[in-house]
C-alpha cells in the first residue's frame, strides 16, 4: 500500500536574524505572515503550503539548502532582481537567486 503525494505542505529554514527574513519575505514576495512567536515566522505560500521561519544562533553554511517559489509575472521578478538584489544579500545575509524556469 503506497500514499499518494499532491504536494508538499511545508519549508523550513534557520536564520540567525527572523526579524530581518520577516522584512525580505514582506517586501520582495509580499508573502501573508500567518503566525509567529517569538524567534520564529510563518507564511502562507498557498491553499495548503506555508514557509516557516526559525531563528538560531548560528546558521550552518555547510548545511545550507534551497527552495523555489513560483511567480506567475516575468516583469515583477526581473525588476525586483535590478533593484534590490544588493539589498536582499545584506539584508539576510545569504546568496539569493532570482531565476525564471
Amino acid at each position: 500500500m503506497s500514499v499518494q503525494v499532491y504536494g508538499c505542505n511545508h519549508v523550513a529554514i534557520e536564520v540567525d536574524d527572523v526579524e530581518k527574513a520577516v522584512a525580505f519575505y514582506k517586501d520582495v514576495f509580499n508573502l501573508e505572515q500567518m503566525s509567529g512567536g517569538e524567534g520564529d515566522a510563518f507564511f502562507k505560500l498557498g491553499d495548503h503550503q506555508f514557509l516557516a521561519i526559525f531563528e538560531v544562533d548560528k546558521v550552518q553554511r555547510a548545511n545550507m539548502r534551497h527552495f523555489g517559489i513560483m511567480v506567475r509575472d516575468e516583469t515583477q521578478l526581473e525588476e525586483v532582481e535590478k533593484e534590490t538584489y544588493r539589498e536582499i544579500q545584506t539584508q539576510i545575509g545569504a546568496s539569493v537567486s532570482l531565476r525564471l524556469s
